[in-house]
């Protein structure tokens, strides 16, 4: 099934894909604007990511070279199995483009929850790492390498939130939201990803109220022109936009 979409500037459309039954694989299918599948891409039209097994996709996204990144986490056998997440990236004809972190890809000794593209291509993960004691927001340069300038070693450690951050958005002034499903949260980090306690309470604003047992939950930000913030969701039984400055 389907996760994930992305238009590409000629009207091709890539979609992020799961496959499998118990055991799932991911990759990319590419349509044509016609919505035919694009057969000059990958192999009839699919690119697969064999990386681990049980994969799961975080984010798709496509950088201003007209390469693919992948974001996503998978099982890696061991002492049982051990659960890490990635970053892979294709070149335009969904080939595994070697030039990015080690022969086009990275691993994380973290779990990955979601991930997004920064104008300049560096790419910004949430994540929580293996022998932390909180959720993370990591951010890489757009060849796959640490980020060292941001906040510490490349990870911002104080999000504000307790658990992986399921959406990730990055203002127009390179301010960074992260939002939690349930319970209802977010947060901003500055552009060095340290937290922006500037908003809300020091930076975060978690939802307590959940009447009626209702699953409140951040899905999605935008931004509007005047740099107002849009935050949407699901609030009690129904849908709702909450407009923040």
């Amino acid at each position: 099934y389907g996760e994930g979409v992305v238009r590409q500037p000629d009207g091709k459309v890539l979609l992020g894909i799961k496959v499998g039954w118990n055991r799932y694989t991911v990759g990319v299918a590419r349509f044509l604007a016609t919505g035919a599948i694009d057969t000059s891409f990958g192999t009839n039209g699919v690119a697969f990511i064999p990386i681990g097994t049980d994969a799961a996709l975080a984010g798709v996204m496509l950088q201003s070279s007209g390469k693919i990144v992948i974001a996503g986490q998978s099982d890696f056998p061991g002492n049982g199995y051990t659960t890490r997440g990635w970053l892979a990236r294709l070149d335009a004809t969904g080939a595994v483009d070697p030039s990015f972190g080690t022969a086009g890809t990275l691993i994380l000794d973290a779990t990955v929850g979601a991930a997004a593209l920064q104008a300049d291509d560096a790419i910004l993960v949430t994540a929580y790492r293996r022998g932390a004691a909180a959720p993370a927001v990591g951010r890489f340069t757009a060849n796959g390498a640490f980020d060292l300038t941001f906040a510490t070693g490349g990870w911002a450690t104080n999000t504000g939130l307790k658990s992986t951050g399921e959406i990730i958005y990055q203002q127009a002034d390179g301010k960074i939201m992260v939002g939690l499903h349930s319970p209802r949260a977010m947060s901003r980090l500055t552009a060095t990803g340290a937290l922006d306690a500037t908003f809300g309470n020091a930076g975060a604003i978690v939802e307590v109220r959940n009447d009626a047992g209702a699953a409140n939950a951040v899905y999605g930000f935008a931004q509007e022109p005047g740099g107002k913030v849009l935050a949407a969701g699901r609030v009690l039984d129904g849908f709702g936009v909450q407009r923040l400055t």
